[in-house]
C-alpha cells in the first residue's frame, strides 16, 4: 500500500471514531430519556391504580381501630389484627400499606405494642428497626425524626426518659429533665443594638 492510500484510511479512521464517541453520548441520552419518561409513566399508571382501589373500597373511617386498652398486646397480634380487619370488610390486601391498616391512630398503636413487646423503654433506633421489620408505614418523610415527632406529640401515651429513648406512660417512668435554653450572645448583642 502506498502511503498516501494509508494516510487517508488512518485519517477516516479517526473521524469514524470521533462519530462513534458522539452518536454513543447521543445514544446514551436518548436511553436515559427513555428511561426517565418510562419511570414517570409507571408512577403515574400506579397511582391512577391506586385511585381506583381507593374509590372501589370502604371507607378507612368506617374500619375499627385495633383497641389498644392497657392490656398488653403483641406487634404480630397488632397486625394480625389488621389483616383479620380486611376480610372481614372485604378488603384486598392493596388495601394495607405493608402489612398495616391506613388509619390515624394505628402508628402509635403500632409503637405501643412494639415497647409492650420489648417490655422496656426503647431507644428510637430499635423502634424504627421494629417498625419496617413488621412493615408498618412511618409518617411523613419515613424518617426517624417522624416517630419522634409523633410519640413527642401524645404525652399521655409516650414519655422520653433519656436522649432518644421512650417509655409508655403507664410504666410510671420519671421523664428526662428539659433543659432550658440560653440565648446567645450573639442574640442578646443584635437586641441591646437596637434599643439604643
Amino acid at each position: 500500500m502506498d502511503i498516501e492510500l494509508t494516510n487517508q484510511l488512518k485519517k477516516r479512521m479517526a473521524e469514524l471514531e470521533v462519530q462513534i464517541e458522539s452518536a454513543q453520548l447521543a445514544f446514551s441520552k436518548a436511553q436515559k430519556s427513555v428511561n426517565d419518561l418510562s419511570k414517570e409513566y409507571r408512577m403515574i399508571d400506579g397511582l391512577l391504580g391506586i385511585h381506583d382501589d381507593i374509590e372501589q373500597s370502604p371507607a378507612v373511617d368506617s374500619i375499627p381501630a385495633f383497641p389498644v386498652d392497657g392490656s398488653d398486646v403483641t406487634i404480630s397480634e397488632f397486625i394480625n389484627h389488621d389483616k383479620q380487619v380486611v376480610r372481614e370488610n372485604g378488603l384486598q390486601p392493596r388495601d394495607l400499606l405493608g402489612d398495616h391498616l391506613l388509619d390515624n391512630s394505628s402508628f402509635e398503636q403500632a409503637i405501643v405494642a412494639i415497647l409492650k413487646e420489648a417490655g422496656t423503654p426503647s431507644h428510637v433506633s430499635d423502634i424504627e428497626k421494629n417498625l419496617r421489620k413488621y412493615h408498618i408505614p412511618i409518617p411523613g418523610k419515613g424518617d426517624t425524626v417522624n416517630i419522634i415527632s409523633r410519640m413527642r406529640r401524645d404525652e399521655d401515651t409516650f414519655v422520653r426518659i433519656a436522649s432518644g429513648t421512650y417509655g409508655l406512660v403507664e410504666w410510671n417512668l420519671d421523664p428526662m429533665p428539659t433543659k432550658k435554653r440560653r440565648r446567645s450572645k450573639t442574640n442578646k448583642r443584635s437586641r441591646s443594638v437596637g434599643r439604643k
